[in-house]
């Protein structure tokens, strides 16, 4: 009896959770909190919305113009333009800058199709580095502090990704 009826106790146990060390858990799915597809978009404007104060981009063109970059930026911007002659100053748009809606303004000269398109070192800044890169640990790193996606499949194409854009 005791043999017929092991195989069905031993089925009842593991169901319950009880015997060997089984355990049962449920886990309950964590939705991600990503700025304007799960949670409130705080920088519709993009890069003006998180470069404030001393953190402008203004102010840091207005740096490189006439200091030049720190050597950790410059060895980015080499590697995301190795083809290009990269000194570590900038031409002195401050001004223009501090006037124009950005990055609109910047793809002048730092076009996709350019010697230094934007995109490779904005990119390399703001991933590289772990903790001490302020936009991974103050912004969380999310694509959506500088990028809008179209999710309106009514609306297409959807699936696109655009920049956003603002004013200091």
């Amino acid at each position: 009896m005791l043999k017929k009826s092991l195989p069905f106790m031993l089925m009842v146990a593991l169901l319950l959770g009880v015997g060997a060390g089984v355990t049962v858990f449920t886990q309950q799915a964590q939705v991600p909190q990503i700025p304007g597809i799960t949670a409130t978009d705080e920088r519709p404007n993009g890069c003006v919305n998180c470069h404030k104060d001393s953190f402008k981009l203004s102010t840091i063109i207005g740096g490189w113009a006439s200091a030049g970059a720190s050597q950790e930026i410059v060895s980015l911007v080499k590697a995301a333009w190795p083809e290009a002659t990269v000194s570590g100053k900038h031409p002195d748009v401050a001004a223009m800058v501090a006037s124009q809606e950005l990055p609109t303004f910047c793809l002048n000269c730092h076009s996709a199709d350019s010697k230094m398109p934007l995109s490779r070192d904005l990119h390399l800044v703001h991933f590289t580095g772990g903790a001490e890169n302020g936009f991974l640990t103050n912004f969380g790193g999310f694509c959506t502090n500088c990028h809008l996606i179209n999710l309106d499949t009514t609306k297409p194409p959807a699936g696109t990704m655009t920049t956003k854009t603002g004013k200091e």
